[in-house]
């Protein structure tokens, strides 16, 4: 896919080794991973579930796999995926900050050939925005600045809040909430409740917010409603 993320990531077969996905910004693999400089045995890495086909017979051991991928120049702090079964591959990957050292390789199981060595460079035009989106989000890229803006920005999100709510409170109507009241209109509020919809459509928790207060403004407003004795 030319547009995106390569699709060769980790846990692929031989026959399959361009079809696969990483998640390696939050550090959940499909799969158990093998750290660079704390390899432990397949019993305690799979947690004794004995779900994970083990590597084929003729396969190269993981030390093997693992100098192989050293040799290739792999930056450290990588992790390693076994095979799993006998058509599965030795993949080492690596996400840090830098996105231009992001790495994935696949090795033959048995051979030790490269099956697919894949950078950043390699990922299509959407597939480069999205990973620099997630590490500028993340505070990643671009070092101390870019986590000293993001802390600004978290700052003055959390100013706008305390202080609305502050000026509120001085400034409300005794006795009441100084809420404005709607439009005599209701076509006008059609563009807003829209903009709403589609947003707690997107963010589900927004939605969920924005509901629980509107039953509780409606719920409030029934029980505090002046009602005008009828003529």
């Amino acid at each position: 896919m030319d547009e995106g993320l390569h699709a060769g990531r980790v846990g692929v077969t031989l026959a399959d080794a361009e079809h696969s996905e990483h998640s390696e910004h939050s550090e959940h693999a499909e799969q158990p991973s093998l750290s660079e400089h704390a390899v432990q045995s397949e019993h305690a890495a799979h947690g004794g579930t004995g779900n994970v086909a083990a590597p084929g017979h003729g396969a190269i051991a993981l030390d093997a796999a693992m100098a192989r991928f050293d040799a290739l120049g792999i930056v450290p702090g990588y992790s390693v995926s076994p095979p799993r079964g006998a058509t599965g591959v030795y993949t080492a990957s690596v996400y840090p900050a830098d996105l231009q050292r992001q790495r994935v390789i696949h090795l033959d199981q048995y051979s030790g050939a490269v099956l697919l060595d894949m950078r950043y460079r390699d990922y299509g035009p959407v597939g480069r925005a999205l990973e620099w989106g997630i590490n500028v989000h993340l505070g990643q890229q671009y070092g101390t600045a870019n986590q000293v803006i993001l802390l600004l920005a978290c700052a003055a999100i959390v100013l706008l809040c305390v202080s609305a709510a502050v000026m509120w409170w001085k400034r409300r109507p005794v006795g009441g909430l100084g809420v404005p009241p709607l439009p005599a209109d209701p076509r006008t509020l059609r563009g807003l409740l829209v903009l709403l919809v589609i947003c707690g459509l997107i963010f589900p928790l927004v939605g969920v917010s924005l509901l629980l207060m509107w039953l509780f403004d409606r719920y409030w407003m029934q029980r505090n409603q002046v009602r005008v004795p009828a003529p």
